[in-house]
């Protein structure tokens, strides 16, 4: 034996046959050393994911960022006494068609979805309700009304933005006018005629954006209805949508939604923005870094598993195995995390995640058959390690289920070792003694 060897070394070559305790309890040592380079590489997925977050905020201030339609409605000029107050008139009718193109921008090894959508906007306005829900001694300008339609990220308008009052094309102005807001930003039309009766804005315009596309309901009853060649929309906000059809090349939805639903009157004495709203996102199926991540948070599973079965191995075959042996086999398993990383990001996630799992269950298999000098241990460690990578796949695809699915994948991994261990290192039982010879 080298003479220059720990203590700790030398107890740990012998433990098989005199202590296991001891053996077990050093390759617990094992495992927690371990920990140190699996938290290092938990560092460098959050970094890269951050760093991915970073690319996609630059894409979003140079394209545009997350957009909500509101609008369009028409800001209408009270004298009431003495006073000039503005009031908000809603459409009692508006119907919106959306067709959303989407596309994915790159910088660098990064992607972020993008978007273009063209808006076509009919909205019908009851002019003469002003009168009826203004106080009565308040002077309606009907001369002076603005027609204001608030869009989130302005930068995003692209091309002409045309929009017709009762069929007559008009000046479109920055800003919203009096309806001027610092958290608002769109544009505005003029009316200097007087208007009567029902008043049709027709409105047509394209809008860049990123991220998610949303539309604040203005009208007593608004219908939507948006396409899109994206096929992994999340519908989120304040509605569902009453009709969706998602297939492989995109998706259709529609929505309905009445002036009940969102509480808003079709008059409002000051210019207010509803609060409800419906959101698309353009997600990404497949988020590498959340992935990775969660595959990582089983390295001391996987750890544990493959250290015991080389305990397994070891105590069958009475072999004693080194210390640095049983770390490079668990630095092995920790290294499959990084090379998952590099290579999802730049080949799709399945295919990393076979390359990885393949060259890592086949590098340790080979050193087991090194170590142990046995080609049947190395077939024996390359099914474990494909059962292995091939259960954690499947777990993290089935996430509603994953917890479900981990706990009786554990369960059934105890029970047999369990049943393959119960003759391990058992003491022969002592034959009777004779009650003459007692």
């Amino acid at each position: 034996m080298n003479q220059h060897e720990s203590p700790i070394v030398r107890i740990f070559q012998k433990s098989n046959a005199q202590n296991p305790t001891a053996k077990i309890l050093l390759i617990i040592l094992l495992v927690v050393i371990l920990l140190f380079p699996h938290a290092k590489v938990m560092e460098l997925v959050n970094e890269r994911h951050d760093r991915s977050k970073e690319v996609e905020t630059e894409i979003m201030q140079k394209w545009a960022g997350a957009q909500t339609i509101t609008g369009p409605s028409i800001i209408v000029p009270v004298t009431v006494g003495q006073d000039l107050r503005v009031y908000q008139l809603f459409a009692t009718q508006q119907n919106l068609q959306l067709d959303n193109k989407t596309e994915l921008r790159k910088r660098g090894i990064f992607e972020t979805p993008i978007y273009t959508t063209e808006c076509k906007v009919i909205s019908e306005f009851n002019i003469d309700a002003l009168s009826r829900e203004l106080p009565q001694n308040s002077t309606i300008h009907l001369d002076r009304l603005e027609v204001i339609q608030v869009i989130d990220d302005i930068k995003g308008i692209h091309g002409e933005i045309n929009f017709l009052l009762n069929g007559e094309l008009q000046n479109i102005e920055s800003g919203l006018g009096r309806a001027s807001h610092k958290k608002r930003n769109g544009f505005h039309f003029s009316i200097d005629q007087e208007l009567s009766g029902i008043a049709i804005v027709e409105g047509h315009f394209n809008l860049r954006g990123s991220k998610s596309l949303g539309i604040r309901p203005m009208g007593e009853t608004t219908s939507i209805k948006m396409k899109s060649d994206w096929a992994h929309p999340s519908f989120q906000g304040t509605f569902l949508p009453g009709e969706r059809d998602i297939t492989g090349q995109g998706f259709n939805a529609s929505w309905t939604i009445n002036k009940l639903q969102h509480k808003m009157n079709l008059v409002e004495s000051q210019i207010t923005f509803p609060d409800s709203s419906i959101q698309v996102g353009f997600i990404s199926p497949i988020n590498v870094y959340s992935q990775v991540n969660r595959i990582s948070k089983y390295a001391i599973l996987f750890l544990c598993f493959t250290f015991t079965a080389v305990f397994i191995f070891e105590a069958l075959f009475k072999v004693n195995v080194h210390p640095v042996q049983y770390f490079l086999t668990g630095a092995a398993s920790i290294i499959f995390y990084v090379f998952l990383l590099s290579l999802s990001e730049h080949i799709p996630f399945l295919w990393a995640y076979t390359a990885a799992a393949s060259l890592l269950t086949v590098l340790i298999s080979f050193y087991v058959m090194w170590v142990f000098e046995s080609k049947v241990l190395a077939a024996c460690m390359a099914a474990i390690k494909t059962c292995m990578y091939g259960f954690l796949y499947t777990t993290i695809q089935i996430e509603d289920y994953a917890l479900l699915i981990g706990s009786t994948g554990v369960l059934l991994v105890l029970a047999g070792l369990m049943i393959f261990t119960r003759n391990l290192n058992k003491a022969p039982v002592p034959p009777p003694v004779p009650a003459s010879a007692a």
